[in-house]
């Protein structure tokens, strides 16, 4: 009988402390499954687990990721000051502490990012337009089959007419990513000519053009891409770095791609750069989502 009450009190004290360390909740909110650079948990506890935890750690695929309080009911991972990898799988991890440091719950759930996928367009609004070569921006940004890389990533299509037809040319990666690259001729008939004199064109203001170019970096993180390029004319070298930017405008709640503009002394002369420069600065264009019509 006394053996048979131990277990009982046993089997009670198991399932208690069972029950304390799942009672807590955690499921992605429905409503940003959209957030390609962000997961938003929205999470709750117990009448019971609100007296007792005193913080919880938010861990990411067993990275710590934030500490919050029992009582907040979401938590956002990631966001555009540290974003996520898109179209990515995470696990999230919510343990909770009670004041002695001790773990008395715990709870995690999977969760998602969406998609950058898509087209977005600048306008020119004025008619300060590089002699009509640069009026609008259009670039369509489609998930790369590269796989090499830290995480899903976007090729990014510029759609310009070419020779009277409408062609998407690559302009990102516009010589694919490896460790080495060899140079271009200028002129040379290739499909990776026409992209490169379409789009150098489009931001050079003088008549010059080099006699060759060299892909001199290519970087891919989570959101952030950069093409750096190196162009030869005469006795000169010419360094050109372009930024491109994924971001959630918090205002509109609307996907954005931003292009930043760099280089050298001598390249910054002969750039155009935009006539009607958002708050960061002439050489930003920010491209704004075009959402297909229904």
């Amino acid at each position: 009988m006394i053996k048979k009450m131990k277990l009982s009190m046993f089997a009670a004290v198991f399932f208690f402390v069972a029950m304390s360390l799942s009672a807590m909740t955690a499921v992605q909110d429905p409503d940003s499954l959209w957030y390609p650079d962000r997961v938003v948990i929205d999470h709750e506890c117990t009448e019971a687990e609100l007296n007792s935890i005193r913080y919880i750690m938010v861990s990411v695929n067993g990275v710590e990721s934030d500490l919050i309080s029992p009582y907040e009911q979401s938590v956002t991972i990631g966001g555009t000051d540290a974003p996520l990898w898109p179209e990515s799988d995470y696990t999230v991890l919510l343990e909770g502490f009670d004041g002695k440091d001790a773990k008395v719950s715990e709870v995690s759930c999977s969760a998602r990012t969406g998609s950058w996928a898509g087209d977005y367009k600048w306008v020119n609004p004025t008619d300060d337009n590089n002699k009509g070569r640069c009026k609008s921006i259009y670039v369509t940004a489609v998930l790369s089959n590269d796989k090499t890389q830290g995480g899903p990533y976007y090729d990014l299509y510029d759609i310009q007419s070419v020779s009277g037809k409408d062609q998407e040319l690559r302009f990102f990666p516009i010589d694919g990513i490896r460790d080495s690259y060899s140079y271009h001729d200028y002129d040379e008939a290739s499909d990776l000519g026409v992209v490169y004199r379409s789009n150098a064109s489009k931001f050079n203001k003088t008549s010059l053009t080099p006699a060759k170019w060299i892909i001199s970096e290519m970087v891919v993180t989570a959101a952030r891409y950069r093409s750096s390029v190196n162009s030869k004319a005469f006795m000169f070298t010419v360094n050109t770095t372009t930024d491109y930017w994924f971001r959630i405008n918090e205002d509109s709640n609307q996907r954005e791609l931003v292009f930043v503009l760099d280089g050298d002394g001598l390249c910054k002369t002969g750039m155009f750069f935009n006539p009607a420069p958002p708050a960061e600065g002439k050489a930003y264009y920010v491209l704004s989502e075009v959402k297909a019509s229904n």
